[in-house]
């Protein structure tokens, strides 16, 4: 048995449907273990962004500032 980990973030829920389609050609397989991970953030982004919070985000995103998530469960990794 092979295992798939499909770890995904999303702010508007969409991208969950798309990482699931990419991963229908393993989902029917016996062989395979597909286990799908939302990455969430300890303080979530605003959605939608206002004006002032999208643009604060990008000193941060330049300087490659991280932000903390959430830890991953213990069964997953």
């Amino acid at each position: 048995m092979k295992n798939v980990l499909v770890i995904y973030y999303f702010q508007s829920g969409q991208l969950e449907t798309i990482a699931r389609y990419i991963a229908a050609p393993f989902l029917n397989s016996e062989n395979i273990n597909v286990v799908f991970y939302e990455i969430k953030m300890e303080v979530p982004f605003p959605f939608p962004w206002d004006k002032d919070s999208f643009l604060g985000a990008f000193p941060e995103s330049f300087l490659q500032i991280t932000r903390p998530i959430k830890p991953v469960p213990e069964d997953i990794l």
